[in-house]
């Protein structure tokens, strides 16, 4: 809307969707450091005049951190007051400078994306209220390495936390019921988990660290995340009659795997499950 100059927007408001204002004159041209709207949503921060990498409080009575709020700013923390409930999507997406962010204990929502390519975040403490950790949330926080799932999550979102390389320590809590795609890939976490099954959470096998042509998944086993990706000796795969879900990527690029039978048990196959296993010949649903 390029001729949109005036916006007034009532205090009834309580959420603005994704890039409901982008590329409009109104937000480009807005001179407010922190752009505040409808009930307390923080729209948008510009830095003002300080040169170099300014620390931030946001003000007092906000509520909400909008989708993309400090986007590519040059802040190095950010303190993020009592009261605000959620961060809205890749609202601090690629704040380079970005090495702490205090996020108060009433947020219960993170967007996707909300803190993604932040290089320099060393640190990161989630609320307790938070239950879902969202696609990408972290992921390219290279020098992460601190950080904590909250005892209630139950969904862990594709590439969550993706390339955080410095991730040693995590417990995943046994409320997560689902991890998505490379929600862990290049972590030192992931990385070093050891043994040749390696199931975490409520019955998610998240990694198979053996070598055998034939494998059989244990029947602890609920749901299969990414945990045979890029496999290059599986050959036959046998699930026990307790698997409930065959997640995202599963069996991506398993290029030995000749046969699976799935069986009635399973409700939810994922995206790319099967996805380039080339020399796939029998597959029984």
């Amino acid at each position: 809307c390029s001729s949109l100059n005036t916006v007034t927007l009532p205090a009834t408001v309580s959420e603005i969707g994704t890039g409901a204002f982008n590329k409009t004159p109104w937000l480009e041209n807005s001179t407010e450091t922190f752009l505040i709207v409808g009930d307390g949503i923080l729209l948008r921060y510009q830095p003002g005049d300080e040169t170099g990498k300014p620390a931030v409080e946001a003000p007092e009575g906000v509520k909400k951190i909008g989708a993309y709020a400090f986007y590519s700013t040059p802040v190095s923390s950010v303190r993020i007051p009592e009261g605000v409930t959620s961060i809205g999507a890749y609202s601090f997406h690629h704040c380079e400078y970005l090495t702490t962010v205090a996020i108060p204990s009433t947020v219960t929502e993170l967007g996707m994306g909300a803190f993604s390519n932040c290089g320099a975040l060393t640190r990161a403490e989630i609320p307790e209220g938070v239950e879902v950790l969202p696609d990408a949330v972290f992921s390219e926080c290279y020098s992460l390495s601190s950080v904590n799932i909250p005892k209630n999550t139950y969904y862990i979102g594709d590439s969550a936390f993706y390339a955080c390389y410095l991730v040693s320590e995590l417990t995943i809590p046994k409320t997560v019921t689902e991890i998505g795609f490379e929600a862990f890939t290049d972590t030192a976490w992931e990385k070093n988990l050891t043994g040749e099954f390696v199931v975490v959470g409520y019955g998610i096998l998240l990694k198979y660290n053996g070598n055998q042509e034939t494998v059989r998944i244990p029947k602890k086993v609920l749901e299969i995340s990414y945990a045979f990706k890029d496999n290059d000796t599986v050959k036959y795969i046998h699930f026990s009659e307790n698997i409930r879900q065959i997640g995202k990527g599963a069996f991506y690029n398993c290029k030995k795997l000749l046969s699976v039978e799935i069986p009635n048990t399973v409700k939810k196959l994922g995206a790319m499950a099967f996805f380039g296993c080339e020399s796939l010949n029998s597959a029984v649903l």
